[in-house]
């Protein structure tokens, strides 16, 4: 098995556990009309704070960020 194989693998098994260790959390950013310059709404972005690997990026975990970065 390949290291990035594994390294997927475990990524996957501590993102299973992350709900339970209280290790995900929601940001709200805002949404702004560059006309105006006004708050048209806000979009929610999950968070992830791995106790040993620290922030890991939305694109480690999220399938959709993955593809986009190739």
């Amino acid at each position: 098995m390949g290291a990035e194989v594994r390294e997927r693998r475990m990524i996957e098994h501590d993102l299973r556990h992350a709900i339970a260790r209280g290790e995900l959390r929601l940001v709200y950013q805002p949404q702004y009309d560059a006309q105006n310059n006004a708050v048209t709404g806000f979009e929610a972005l999950l968070r992830w704070k791995h106790p040993s690997r620290g922030e890991v990026s939305p694109a480690v975990f999220h399938p959709h960020r993955r593809r986009e970065r190739r």
